[in-house]
């Protein structure tokens, strides 16, 4: 969506938007979390007096979209922050992200031998690399919690790099280097 310069400016000053220039004067619009949480206030809003059949259609699906959210549990930022991968190189439709949960599965799958291997956290993020470190971790140590996976300490932490050791993963004040699903 394309924003005028007056309505950058009135956004910016009240503090619901950051902005910047890139490349070629393209011009990069960001949320703050108070323009977040005006934006969740939209959903519930009233559409204006004496709109457009468009316009009510635009406010029903913003409430459909807002009662989505609240019976998932999720947040706006859930839905419309993720970065858009751009087209494909071969101009086809790229196909819909995986879940994370099913990504770190199949990344294990890719890395283990066989169900059950051992595989370090530091090839995991590897295979992942456009993964927020702390979303990853918390995935991870969810995953863990109702047992979809196994994150272990490595007995041979000692002898570890600093890329690995700085890979690892803290569940209940331990150091987490492995992870491993299924059984061996």
């Amino acid at each position: 969506m394309e924003i005028d310069k007056a309505t950058r400016e009135e956004l910016t000053a009240a503090g619901l938007i950051i902005w910047r220039k890139g490349l070629r004067g393209a011009i990069f619009h960001e949320l703050t979390e108070r323009g977040w949480i005006r934006a969740r206030k939209e959903f519930t809003s009233p559409p204006p007096e004496r709109v457009s059949s468009a316009w009510l259609l635009h406010y029903a699906t913003l409430r459909h979209l807002g009662s989505m959210l609240e019976r998932h549990d999720q947040k706006i930022a859930d839905v419309f922050a993720e970065t858009d991968p751009g087209p494909a190189a071969d101009g086809a439709t790229p196909a819909p992200r995986m879940p994370l949960e099913d990504r770190i599965k199949q990344a294990y799958l890719d890395l283990a031998e066989t169900p059950g291997d051992l595989v370090s956290l530091l090839s995991l993020r590897k295979r992942l690399p456009d993964v927020d470190r702390a979303e990853l971790d918390r995935v991870l140590r969810e995953m863990d919690r109702r047992r979809d996976l196994h994150l272990d300490p490595d007995p041979g932490r000692n002898e570890l790099s600093p890329e690995a050791l700085d890979a690892v993963i803290v569940v209940g004040g331990e150091d987490k280097h492995l992870l491993t699903i299924g059984r061996a």
